[in-house]
């Protein structure tokens, strides 16, 4: 590795201009409280890569140094196409007393945080929102299948691209404190009475810094996360970190529908299911939430139904976890309500038409029999501003309904 780079540094930034690995630091994109990660171009070929670096303050404290190699680590062990891909890592010497400057680099995502998206068109349709959740489940189901707690899951970690097709590919990044859950008690690197993570996005038993602290959290988190997703903000806020931890330990969420007002209420069930205070009350592994995600109706009824489903506890099965990424079911037939336009089955009921007194056509409602469990509406006047996902009953019945404003 050659720290002098061409040119010496371009910029205030004494990091911009150098050479680490094949990379040629080009930018600063953001920095938080304990690194900076920066823009780095290979000058050869033009890959870009992010580059990941610890403050100066933290390089000599070999727990600091530790836990954030730890995070590259944790990566690679996992090796899943929803979580940020590691390339290399290793300490620089950079200046005449030997500091040395610890780093890593990663593969780099030109597209959005999850914070973004819900800063820019909050409340989000369940659909959409659930279809992320899933990416995120499906990533932290290997994480935790190779003993491995994220820990601080939040929209901030949450990175949105544009891959092929799919609009919301989601790439889940910043295992820094992660918890490598078959790791002796002694050699922890997360300890009883240490309360490691985001406030509002913590557990309660991080909140009361337990040292047992297992993959639990990280459903308490995809829970909060979803929350934020569907209202547009999380269950519990304060002016300050300890007023955030009380209400994590002490207080119920507030019913999603308490907030936006229509929201599906299986939907609504599945997010207060990973929100319960009782880690052994929500969803047992992120595999059965997953289940959950991809079709809350049926879920919630076969386990008590939307009256009951809270308080029972969940068993998990062996059964593995549908290969679905979209809500869309699949494969498409004749008899499959498809979000943004539907043809109408044969079997289909005559359309109903009113006038009402704005002088248009009411929507036009046909009955399916199917495997679907949702409804599909698109944008009806007063009932939601853009297609939505409506839970209308049991799996094998959906209503299927076509605007004609």
């Amino acid at each position: 590795m050659d720290p002098q780079a061409p040119g010496g540094p371009v910029g205030p930034d004494p990091l911009i201009g150098l050479t680490i690995g094949n990379y040629r630091v080009s930018q600063k994109l953001g920095e938080g409280g304990m690194g900076a990660v920066y823009l780095a171009e290979h000058p050869h070929i033009g890959k870009k890569v992010a580059l990941k670096i610890l403050h100066a303050e933290f390089a000599s404290n070999n727990d600091v140094v530790s836990r954030f190699f730890n995070e590259a680590k944790a990566v690679n062990d996992i090796g899943h196409p929803n979580i940020v891909d590691i390339v290399d890592y290793g300490v620089l010497t950079t200046g005449p007393s030997g500091e040395g400057l610890v780093y890593f680099i990663m593969e780099f995502l030109p597209g959005i945080t999850l914070t973004e998206l819900i800063r820019r068109e909050s409340p989000l349709p369940p659909e959409r929102a659930l279809s992320v959740c899933l990416q995120v489940a499906d990533a932290l189901s290997a994480s935790h299948k190779s003993n491995i707690v994220h820990r601080d899951l939040k929209p901030d970690n949450i990175i949105l691209i544009q891959r092929g097709r799919e609009k919301d590919f989601v790439k889940l990044l910043d295992f820094g404190i992660a918890k490598l859950t078959g790791d002796q008690p002694g050699s922890r690197r997360t300890r009883t009475g240490l309360v490691m993570g985001t406030p509002a996005y913590m557990s309660p038993e991080q909140c009361e810094g337990r040292g047992n602290v297992d993959h639990r959290a990280d459903i308490y988190a995809l829970g909060i996360v979803l929350y934020e997703m569907i209202t547009g903000r999380v269950p519990f806020y304060g002016e300050g970190y300890g007023e955030v931890l009380v209400q994590h330990l002490t207080q119920a969420p507030p019913p999603p529908s308490t907030i936006r007002g229509l929201i599906p209420p299986h939907v609504e069930q599945v997010i207060l299911k990973a929100l319960e205070k009782r880690p052994e009350m929500r969803f047992p592994t992120m595999d059965e939430m997953s289940k959950a995600l991809i079709d809350p109706v049926g879920y919630v009824e076969a386990r008590g139904g939307v009256a009951n489903f809270l308080a029972t506890p969940i068993t998990p099965t062996n059964e593995p976890v549908a290969p679905v990424s979209r809500l869309t079911p699949s494969p498409v037939s004749r008899l499959t309500p498809v979000p943004g336009a539907m043809t109408t089955p044969a079997a289909c009921t005559p359309s109903l038409r009113t006038r009402p007194s704005s002088g248009r056509a009411v929507s036009r409602i046909c009955l399916v029999i199917g495997s679907s469990p949702y409804a599909w509406a698109s944008s009806l006047p007063g009932f939601m501003a853009s297609a939505s996902l409506m839970p209308i009953g049991r799996s094998g019945t959906s209503l299927a309904m076509r605007s004609t404003w």
